[in-house]
Formats: structure tokens, sequence, C-alpha cells
């Protein structure tokens, strides 16, 4: 069974499904906003959304050259390349979101406050080297997060046979997407 594309594209846009709640919220006071705009600009942010993305598409990636047979690797790996292009379109979406949700949440002195530190010196450093500590953070943090998915999908799959009663071998053929995904197989 190698529906391994489908399984990917199924997770991809599970993680990127957005509540309806996102689409109700009120416009954030204007003074706010804009300064919630300097600080994401400030802060790089944009910079930080394309490094996630950019970087979310180099393990992807490494997880299709393990999982994907070998003949429709080069499709994979354009397909979800294809898939970054469009995230990447998003970002200035992205941004008028986070700068609605700063400026929801935060008063205007506070993001004053936050203006100031991030244009100073240690400021400008530190969003500096945000993309590349999160890059890291990212790759230390996938194998902890393979760990944590794999028994969250050993539990699924449990789950699943007893409310839907499966016979052994749709057990085993769950089991076995659950371990292509988070292992890689030939």
């Amino acid at each position: 069974m190698r529906n391994w594309a489908g399984i990917a594209v199924a997770i991809t846009m599970a993680s990127l499904a957005v509540d309806a709640h996102a689409q109700t919220v009120a416009t954030p006071d204007p003074v706010r906003f804009a300064l919630a705009r300097d600080v994401l600009k400030e802060q790089g942010v944009a910079r930080q959304y394309e490094a996630r993305i950019k970087s979310g598409l180099s393990i992807q990636i490494e997880l299709i050259k393990q999982i994907a047979p070998a003949d429709q690797e080069s499709l994979a790996t354009a397909m979800f390349s294809y898939m970054a292009e469009e995230e990447l379109k998003a970002v200035p979406s992205m941004l008028d979101d986070a700068a609605k949700v700063y400026a929801e949440n935060l008063s205007e002195t506070e993001l004053r406050d936050i203006l100031a530190w991030s244009e100073s010196p240690s400021g400008v450093a530190f969003y500096a080297k945000v993309p590349a500590i999160n890059h890291e953070l990212l790759l230390r943090q996938v194998p902890l997060m393979k760990n944590l998915i794999g028994g969250a999908m050993r539990k699924a799959v449990e789950r699943t046979c007893a409310e839907k009663p499966c016979t052994p071998e749709q057990r085993q053929v769950l089991t076995n997407i659950g371990d292509k995904l988070l292992n890689g197989a030939s």
C-alpha cells in the first residue's frame, strides 16, 4: 500500500485547518494595530514565517526520501515545494493576523515598549538570530514529536479498531501507515 502522498497531504491540510473564529474577529484599535505591525516588522516576523516554511519543507523532503518510492520521489518533492510556495504567498495575511492578535492582547504602552526593545542593539541581534534558533529547535524537536506522535498513533489505531471493529489485516494496515509516516519505509 503506497498511498503515502495522500496521507501526507491529509496531514498537511489538517495542520493548516483554520478555526472559524479567525473569520469573525473584530478590527482592533487602529493605533495599536499600527504599532503591532511596526513591532512585527522590527522583530522580523515575516522572515521568521518564511524561514519556518522553508525549514518545514527541508524536513518534509528528507521524510519523502525515506518514505516515497524512488520513482515518485521527485514528484512528491515538487508537490511539497509547490505547497511551500503557496504558503509563502500567505505570509502577508499571516502578518495581518499576527498584528491583530498583538493589538487585541497588548496595550499601546506594551507595544511601544516592545518596539523600543526591538530597535535596541540587543533586540536587533536577537531577532537576527531567531530564524536560525527556530530552525535548530525544529531539528531537535522532531525526534521528540515523532515519539509523542508515535504513541498517539498507536492509541489511535487501538481506539479506531475498538470503535470500528478491524480485522487483524486492517489493524496491520493502519499500523504500517503510522510506521511509514513516522519512521520512513521503503
